[in-house]
Formats: structure tokens, C-alpha cells, sequence
């Protein structure tokens, strides 16, 4: 009889030893984790701060290792420093490239934002198309996915047709058309 009590003091004593760690984890994550709101703010202020020339705004939102899915572009696991580099010679390279969100939505840890960036194609050769000193247009999709307050992956879909054109290296559909069948 002695036996079973001790068995049962010992599996309730676990039990409370369980639902406390888990207790406190689950608290510690609620004290780290952000909000559907505060990720659509904190992206928000990304593409705001980065329009008016703060590319550091890299290094505050996104995490030491960012998992990254693009099309042609900076893929797989990236730090942010990386990014950083690469966004700040992107934007000397077109000092007027500002971003404006169109629309922009939250759900558990994403962010969804409907994004156009709009500059000026000025710069001595950018990916190897010499300066036009056309404005242009890119339409992007940006996914992102918060951990702690930071992004720690994200995808970007972009539009590349449309800056191509834009920019006058391609010819658009109506230019196309107008030019006739090709022989």
C-alpha cells in the first residue's frame, strides 16, 4: 500500500513539476512574441524608413540568419548584414528608390504586403543595362515571417518584366503590337 502512494506522489509531483515549465514557457513566449499588429507596424516602418534613406532599418527588423525564397535574387540562409550590403548599394545606386505599400495584412506570424517601388534608372550600370534616366516601376509581393519581433524568413516575388519595361530595355505589349508579327 506504501508502494502505491509513493508511485502516485511521484506522478503528481511530476505532473506539477510538468504544468510549471510549461506554465513558464508558455509565459516567456508571450513576453517575446509579437503581435499581428506590431509586425504589420514594424514592417510598415521598414518600407517608411527605407524610402527616406535609412538602410540600417535592415538591421533592426530582420534576424542574425533570415531564410530567404527570391526569384534571381539573395536565396537560402542569409545574415542581415548581407542584406544590409546589398540594400545599401542598391540604394546608391538609385538614391530616389522609394517603396509604397498598397496593402498589407497580418495572420499569426506573417506578414503579407503588396508592395511598388518606384526610382530612377540613373545609375552608371545597374545589372549590367547602362543608365536610361527612365523612371520605373516594380510591383513585388513580400511575405515575412516573425520571430521574436524579427523577421527569420521571408519571399519576394517582383515584377521584373515591368522594370525591364519600364526602364525601356524591353518593349512593352503595345509596342510589340504596333511593330507587327515578327518574320
Amino acid at each position: 500500500m506504501k508502494n502505491h502512494f509513493r508511485v502516485i506522489f511521484v506522478i503528481a509531483l511530476s505532473l506539477v513539476l510538468v504544468l510549471a515549465l510549461l506554465s513558464f514557457h508558455s509565459t516567456t513566449i508571450a513576453q517575446t512574441e509579437t503581435t499581428p499588429e506590431e509586425n504589420i507596424a514594424n514592417v510598415t516602418n521598414f518600407y517608411e524608413e527605407f524610402s527616406a534613406g535609412n538602410v540600417d532599418v535592415f538591421l533592426d527588423l530582420y534576424a542574425d540568419s533570415v531564410i530567404r525564397h527570391t526569384y534571381g535574387g539573395l536565396s537560402g540562409v542569409v545574415s542581415a548584414q548581407e542584406l544590409h550590403q546589398g540594400f545599401e548599394m542598391l540604394k546608391r545606386l538609385i538614391p530616389d528608390l522609394s517603396a509604397e505599400i498598397h496593402n498589407i495584412y497580418a495572420s499569426g506570424d506573417l506578414v503579407v504586403a503588396e508592395v511598388t517601388w518606384t526610382g530612377t534608372h540613373s545609375a552608371r550600370s545597374f545589372l549590367d543595362i547602362p543608365a536610361t534616366d527612365r523612371p520605373f516601376t516594380v510591383h513585388t509581393l513580400n511575405v515575412r515571417r516573425f520571430e521574436n519581433g524579427k523577421v527569420i524568413e521571408d519571399w519576394d516575388v517582383t515584377d521584373d518584366l515591368v522594370f525591364l519595361q519600364s526602364i525601356g530595355y524591353l518593349p512593352t505589349l503595345p509596342q510589340i503590337i504596333a511593330d507587327g508579327p515578327v518574320e
